[in-house]
C-alpha cells in the first residue's frame, strides 16, 4: 500500500513546479477612419500584429489574441474578450495613431496593466520611397 506524503513532502513539491506562464492580453490599436484612406493598411498592420504575437508565444507566454481595436466599440469587444480569459497583463501594438477611446474601454474593462508596444518591422523607414501609406 502506498504511502501517504508527507506535508514536507507536499511543500517540496510545491516549490519545484514549473510556475505557469504569464497570460498576456495582446491587441493592436488602429484607427477606423485610415482603412478606406489606404486600401489595404488595415491588412499588413494585423500582419504585424501576428508576427508580434508570435514573438510573444516564442517567449513561453500564453497569449490570448484580442485582436484590432479600431473604434470605441470594438474596444469594448477587446476588453470584454481579454477581461472573461483573466490575463495578467495587457500589451497593445500601437499599429497607426488611434484616440485614447480606442484604448481606454479596454483597460477599464480589463484592469490590468497596460503596455504600449510602438514596434514596426524595418530597422528604418526608407524616407526617400516612403509614402503617407507607409
Amino acid at each position: 500500500m502506498p504511502q501517504e506524503p508527507t506535508a514536507s513532502d507536499v511543500f517540496e513539491q510545491y516549490f519545484q513546479r514549473e510556475p505557469a506562464p504569464a497570460r498576456v492580453g495582446f491587441f493592436s490599436l488602429g484607427h477606423y477612419i485610415y482603412w478606406p484612406q489606404f486600401p489595404g493598411l488595415r491588412e499588413r498592420l494585423m500582419g504585424y500584429h501576428d508576427v508580434l504575437r508570435q514573438r510573444l508565444e516564442a517567449m513561453g507566454v500564453e497569449v490570448v489574441d484580442g485582436g484590432m481595436s479600431e473604434s470605441p466599440g470594438s474596444a469594448r469587444e477587446v476588453g470584454a474578450t481579454l477581461r472573461a480569459a483573466d490575463v495578467d497583463l495587457l500589451i497593445g501594438f500601437l499599429a497607426t495613431y488611434t484616440p485614447s477611446a480606442d484604448t481606454l474601454p479596454i483597460v477599464q474593462a480589463v484592469r490590468r496593466p497596460l503596455v504600449i508596444a510602438a514596434l514596426q518591422p524595418a530597422a528604418a523607414l526608407d524616407y526617400e520611397h516612403a509614402t503617407t501609406f507607409e
